[in-house]
């Protein structure tokens, strides 16, 4: 899985990685090649909000995905497909025995589908419905938590909402709803997960020209592990703080540097630094 990287614990999934003005629909027929390149810290482990131990992590990935624009029905709609490569090594201190200390490898595909129901460019108004299926394509470590790979599937929806609230600064809010299905080669068990929810929102300011700086939240709640049949009261908890820089460096050619952190978790190592290069090509 892309645990390491988009989720701050191997074994629960936090929210998707939802960028502001992602979903600002494009004409119909546009393509965009996109590249992100992460590099994240942690620390931890943390249990019931304490930290246990001092251990500390880094992860790097490198992801690429396509997009193409269409039309479904008279809505403007999009697909895409994402490939990332992730590598997690332990850099100081001494994490849980079953966690292991590195991992690294290719992680599963992400196949998403978006349709915008509301699409109104001249007011800078977007509703969007997306739904990401993540099949069970990655390398798997059965041995310890960290793996690129997450050996089952998972589904997550959400609703996407951009409204101006001025000629310059606009809000996007986005719930999303994840189901994950069983892995039966969890470290020698079997894990079964409850539900995850999570709620991202951006303001973003156009400040001058092509450029844009946004300031955002995330909040993750649900996800308990059920392993063998035990309750495990684990959800992660937790709570990012984002901000992001975007502009357009040519007329075909976008790119942006985010940054966040964790402000809390309960049950999961925090991230204390992330940042994120992303480009892409429009054509």
């Amino acid at each position: 899985m892309l645990a390491p990287l988009y989720a701050a614990s191997p074994a629960h999934a936090a929210g998707s990685e939802v960028y502001p003005g992602e979903l600002v629909a494009l004409p119909s027929g546009t393509q965009v090649l996109s590249f992100y390149q992460y590099e994240r810290d942690f620390e931890g482990y943390y249990f019931n909000g304490e930290r246990v131990g001092g251990a500390r992590a880094k992860a790097r990935a490198s992801v690429a995905a396509y997009t193409r624009y269409g039309q479904i029905g008279g809505l403007t709609s999009a697909w895409s497909i994402t490939l990332p490569y992730i590598d997690f090594h332990k850099t100081a201190g001494t994490l849980p025995v079953w966690f292991g200390d590195e991992s690294s490898g290719l992680s599963d595909l992400r196949l998403k589908y978006s349709v915008w129901p509301v699409n109104d460019p001249e007011r800078g108004r977007y509703v969007a419905l997306t739904g990401v299926w993540q099949p069970n394509t990655g390398r798997y470590e059965r041995d310890q938590v960290l793996s690129p790979g997450d050996n089952r599937n998972r589904l997550t929806f959400q609703l996407t909402w951009i409204e101006p609230l001025s000629r310059t600064v606009s809000m996007e809010l986005t719930p999303e709803f994840s189901w994950h299905g069983d892995n039966d080669d969890y470290v020698g068990t079997y894990m079964k997960q409850e539900n995850a929810y999570a709620l991202t929102g951006y303001l973003r300011w156009r400040f001058y020209g092509a450029w844009s700086a946004s300031v955002g939240f995330q909040s993750n709640r649900g996800g308990d592990q059920i392993i063998d049949g035990v309750r495990q009261n684990n959800e992660p908890d937790q709570q990012r703080v984002l901000f992001s820089l975007n502009t357009m460096l040519a007329p075909d050619v976008a790119a942006s540097l985010r940054y966040s952190r964790d402000t809390s978790v309960q049950n999961s190592v925090r991230i204390t630094s992330d940042w994120v290069l992303a480009v892409h090509w429009l054509f």
